[in-house]
């Protein structure tokens, strides 16, 4: 339960940082939006898969990953709202820049070196390479 709880807190901002791309240009926020919707995909059957193993019925699975997932886009629009009340390019540009930042940093201090740890080095930078460039086809072909 402890993972689903993290993975709901952590789709929060990334409905927050959905909301302030899209604010910026609605361009940028569907990138975003198309970006994190593919990432969301390991994410939810990591979420799953302790549930499973653990012997939960799988409509309680499908409920819980559900539930932990609609905090995206409820967050997106909780986001969308309050930027477009207070949102000025200045909060719109340093909300951005904050969540790539926080992403970056979790990424390199935690995730990368337990990946490392468990032999996994190769299998990580193939596979961060491989997202940046998806994700850079992304915005070529929404261009």
């Amino acid at each position: 339960m402890l993972i689903a709880i993290g993975i709901t807190l952590h789709n929060i901002p990334e409905g927050f940082v959905v909301a302030a791309g899209y604010t910026y240009m609605p361009r940028l926020g569907l990138v975003i939006a198309i970006a994190i919707m593919l990432h969301n995909i390991p994410e939810g059957v990591a979420t799953a898969i302790p549930f499973r193993k653990a012997g939960t019925e799988p409509w309680k699975i499908a409920v819980i990953t559900l539930l932990s997932g609609l905090a995206e886009p409820v967050a997106a629009l909780v986001g969308a709202v309050a930027l477009s009340v207070v949102g000025t390019k200045t909060v719109i540009g340093y909300s951005l820049v904050f969540a790539a930042g926080v992403m970056a940093y979790i990424t390199a201090d935690e995730l990368i070196p337990v990946a490392h740890e468990y032999g996994y080095k190769h299998t990580v930078s193939v596979s961060l390479l491989l997202g940046i460039m998806f994700a850079l086809m992304v915005n070529v072909i929404l261009s």
